[in-house]
């Protein structure tokens, strides 16, 4: 056929697909079925791809075929057909348009919104009063096809809705109607793909290696975990595979079971085939992280974690941790669980490591993407920030005691480590309350008798700013540590004082001073403003500038505070006031 006559024929076709929507009679089955045959091999004739129109006809064809289906209830055939018509649309389409990215994207968002809008609540409707098997896998199938052949980004959208969807429950759901072998692979294999996309490539790998050997009840699937690897070679694949399970749809919030009994079997699991066997067979570190998350997940969930928990597998657990040095914040993570890991005092060792492995990563990279998914992340600074203002956890505590131990020689872990507790500040100013409070000024007070690296001091001079900008005055205590940080501050100004050297970094120490001044009218800070006041190179620059100017008359003018000599003017004056304020308020002390 002519290009002009496929075109044609692909109209006329997309029209009759079209008639049940405009309130016309449904046409006959063997209709349906002779034009969904019709258009799939307009579809794969070689000149389909070179018509452009054909793009959206094939979108409004396929679309419009399986609302008429859905809506014929008594012809099983014409949904499968449809089925078919929608399959060989996307395949043909996503390699036909391959060069395309702008058609291939439509036509993958179309036939992804066809299979979420209709076929989905559909199929989740039909489970509940049963029908027909082969409809079933032809619906899955499909699904299974988008996953596949789908390009990166759409295929985990389509992945991401799924589970989103309850998409454990419908599978598990279909297994329970139709408990055969061929249902059992379509549904295994499904989510083995739907883990891929989630995830990343393979890690649906363990469910592909052993799903013939898994059984199609998910109680069966909980007490497998609680059974030793040793007594059967392929225990230890079918377990590996029930922990990948599980650990996708906790983050995603559903459960194969009660949750009090995921937790029995995790812990039978811990106890019998990780705590008896140092060199069990889950030994890669990712399936280790995972299923430690996993446990995390479960014991903080308030609802469904009721019963007592075994502290021996607990024990266990910590263990794993502290000796295997597993990298936790490397895999897909839920915030609940990472605030039980850090509410447990006895892994605050193995944490901070952790921790601080996070801050180098993230002050080289703060524009890193730290979402995976909807509701799988990676760790970032808006989650911790976000443990900080919840409280009833370790983290403040954490940064804070990091801090304290690094040793010198560590400049660049102290330099990023602070320049994430910055970053905190700005998320959540409340932060600096706790940071004071657990001790934040002693830490410091040691980092500047440690090291007198230039860029350390710049770095925790910027800290130090936003923590006294942001305080209570009624968290600032610790007055000794506050002055030792004010003499190197002092010490690190002087030879710019002598010079009248000022730049950035010697503006942001002069307001330092004057927020100290500031905090020491409410009797805080006391012996820190004490030294700012009786400080004679610091008077005597602040003299000599401000005499410098006025001696300038009108001509001050040309030096407004974008100038280099005009901000350094307005800092010192500001320092200069807090100065006689502070002497104003200890005037009134003496006098009353």
């Amino acid at each position: 056929m002519s290009i002009s006559q496929v075109e044609e024929i692909a109209m006329i076709l997309t029209g009759i697909f079209r008639r049940p929507d405009m309130g016309e009679l449904a046409m006959v089955s063997e209709t349906f079925t002779l034009a969904c045959s019709t258009f799939v091999e307009i579809l794969r004739s070689p000149s389909a791809c070179n018509i452009q129109q054909l793009a959206l006809l094939f979108q409004e064809a396929s679309r419009n075929a399986v609302i008429a289906s859905l809506s014929s209830h008594e012809d099983p055939d014409k949904l499968l057909y449809s089925l078919y018509l929608l399959k060989e649309v996307y395949t043909c389409g996503v390699e036909g348009y391959s060069h395309a990215s702008c058609a291939r994207k439509e036509l993958e968002e179309n036939i992804i919104e066809t299979c979420l809008t209709y076929l989905l609540p559909w199929l989740g409707r039909v489970i509940d009063g049963g029908q027909d098997e082969e409809i079933v896998l032809g619906i899955i199938e499909t699904f299974h096809i988008v996953l596949l052949v789908g390009s990166d980004i759409q295929a985990r959208h389509f992945a991401e809705s799924l589970v989103s969807s309850s998409w454990f429950s419908l599978s598990f759901g279909c297994l329970g109607l139709f408990p055969t072998d061929q249902m059992k692979t379509r549904i295994y294999l499904m989510l083995s793909s739907v883990i891929d996309r989630l995830l990343g490539s393979d890690f649906g790998e363990s469910i592909r290696d052993c799903y013939p050997n898994l059984p199609s009840d998910p109680l069966e699937l909980i007490y497998l975990l609680g059974q030793s690897y040793l007594d059967d070679p392929l225990m230890a694949s079918c377990q590996c595979a029930v922990l990948m399970m599980l650990y996708v749809n906790s983050l995603y919030g559903e459960r194969f079971t009660d949750g009090n009994q995921v937790l029995a079997s995790l812990e039978q699991y811990i106890l019998v085939n990780v705590s008896s066997n140092s060199s069990c067979e889950i030994a890669n570190s990712m399936m280790l992280s995972q299923l430690v998350h996993l446990y995390a997940l479960v014991r903080s969930d308030p609802f469904s974690c009721q019963s007592l928990c075994s502290t021996e597998a607990e024990k266990s657990v910590f263990c794993l941790i502290a000796e295997m040095e597993l990298d936790l914040f490397s895999i897909g993570l839920h915030p609940r669980a990472v605030k039980w890991f850090f509410q447990q005092e006895e892994i605050m060792k193995p944490l901070s490591y952790l921790v601080l492995n996070f801050c180098r990563s993230y002050s080289t990279n703060k524009a890193q993407i730290c979402t995976q998914s909807n509701c799988i992340k990676l760790l970032d600074i808006q989650m911790i920030a976000d443990l900080i203002v919840s409280g009833d956890n370790f983290v403040t505590e954490l940064l804070v005691s990091l801090l304290k131990e690094l040793e010198e020689g560590r400049e660049d872990d102290i330099s990023h480590l602070v320049n994430a507790m910055t970053d905190i500040l700005n998320i959540f100013p409340g932060a600096s309350d706790e940071f004071s409070l657990h001790g934040i000024a002693e830490a410091l007070n040691r980092v500047f008798y440690l090291t007198h690296d230039a860029l350390i001091i710049k770095t925790c001079s910027l800290f130090i700013f936003n923590v006294l900008s942001l305080a209570n005055h009624e968290t600032l205590s610790q007055d000794k540590n506050w002055l030792g940080i004010l003499l190197k501050l002092l010490e690190h100004l002087r030879p710019k004082l002598v010079h009248y050297s000022f730049g950035q970094e010697e503006h942001l120490i002069l307001a330092i001073f004057s927020l100290i001044l500031h905090y020491s009218t409410r009797q805080v800070l006391q012996e820190a403003s004490k030294a700012i006041l009786l400080d004679k190179s610091l008077a005597s620059a602040v003299e000599k500038v401000v005499q410098t100017a006025c001696e300038k008359g009108p001509a001050l003018n040309a030096y407004d505070e974008e100038t280099p000599i005009g901000e350094t003017l307005i800092f010192l004056l500001l320092l200069y006031v807090f100065s006689l304020r502070r002497k104003l308020w200890i005037g009134k002390i003496s006098f009353n």
